[in-house]
């Protein structure tokens, strides 16, 4: 195999310890009957099968399952391998599940076959995209507890590969449109939030990752509306979405930590500290009546401090609604800084 590059390893102990196994040997063994292997084992690669519940295809884009069982299944079967693009996010920890719905992509010292293109690779579901590894090596790390020899491209790399298959359309997931930008660089700005959140990838290795993989404007392009701050994709969303509702000589902050050491604090997902505005996205977790009740705690402290707090969530956000909302409240800030002795 072509030498790579190896820093130290960065473990990841979240990973499940349960792994593909044989399904010949299974069978051969006696462990499993043959009718349980068939009707409640999911097989994730070529003679390797994954134990009960049953997986649905459906919820993985038409791949058997998800990707950590897939990479481990195909790497499992080929020792040699380094595994690569989406296949790599579940081990750098990636939270959303956009490489579920992607083809397992290996680098290997053979030929190349099968292609990243995702509407394609789902028709042969149980194939690895296979790429030569190139000559000057990749970066790996070796992440898996539990596969301790098993090799990932590290982040940078990882980031890069999955940026170029967003950008050129061979991957893709629903996002909240957003007007004059393109769904790809919606979603390729979401990837790289991710990332740098998970990770804490800097800007600068992805650009030195992306040498001659992506275009230096196109990168910069998504790099220059990344924030790591966001915490989710809906943040990052959030973020795009008001990014021009500020006059100029104002900016958001991520992630601003409000009160720390007073009433306990607040981090908005979105906050600018001069017009005293604090943007919170409330996912799921938001709806118990315990977190509600917290949330109206915090929105009240901050009230009382002279913030005007702005929450949205899935049900009600949109482009008109929240810019609305927004802009709105940037006026009225405007407002009291212009009357002397109200603006605090």
């Amino acid at each position: 195999m072509t030498s790579v590059s190896d820093p130290n390893p960065h473990v990841n102990h979240d990973l499940t310890s349960v792994l593909p196994r044989k399904r010949a040997e299974l069978s051969a063994s006696g462990e499993v009957p043959r009718r349980t292997l068939d009707r409640e084992w999911t097989i994730v690669a070529p003679g390797r099968v994954v134990p009960p519940p049953r997986r649905d295809p459906t919820s993985f884009g038409g791949f058997p399952a998800n990707a950590l069982d897939r990479a481990r299944g195909h790497w499992l079967n080929h020792p040699d391998a380094i595994i690569g693009g989406w296949s790599a996010c579940p081990f750098h920890n990636l939270v959303p599940d956009w490489a579920d719905s992607a083809p397992t992509m290996l680098y290997a010292d053979r030929c190349h076959t099968g292609g990243t293109d995702t509407a394609t690779a789902v028709q042969t579901p149980l194939r690895a995209v296979v790429y030569p590894v190139p000559a000057d090596g990749l970066p790996v790390i070796r992440p898996d507890p539990h596969l301790p020899d098993l090799m990932v491209v590290d982040a940078p790399t990882a980031v890069v590969q999955c940026l170029s298959s967003v950008l050129d359309g061979r991957h893709r997931w629903r996002a909240l449109g957003i007007p004059q930008m393109r769904s790809e660089l919606i979603c390729g700005v979401q990837l790289v939030d991710a990332f740098r959140h998970s990770t804490g990838v800097e800007c600068d290795a992805v650009r030195a990752a992306a040498k001659n993989r992506i275009a230096a404007a196109r990168l910069s392009t998504v790099l220059n509306l990344s924030d790591g701050g966001a915490e989710s994709p809906m943040e990052t969303v959030l973020r795009l979405l008001v990014l021009e509702c500020l006059p100029p000589g104002y900016r958001w902050v991520s992630q601003l930590d409000l009160g720390r050491g007073r009433w306990g604090g607040t981090a908005p997902d979105l906050a600018c500290p001069e017009l005293k505005i604090a943007l919170y996205y409330d996912g799921a977790s938001h709806d118990s009546p315990d977190v509600r009740a917290r949330d109206k705690a915090i929105d009240r402290q901050l009230e009382s401090e002279g913030w005007q707090v702005l929450r949205f969530n899935r049900a009600d956000i949109g482009v008109a609604s929240v810019r609305r909302a927004v802009r709105a409240a940037v006026q009225v800030a405007l407002d009291l800084l212009r009357m002397p002795g109200l603006a605090s």
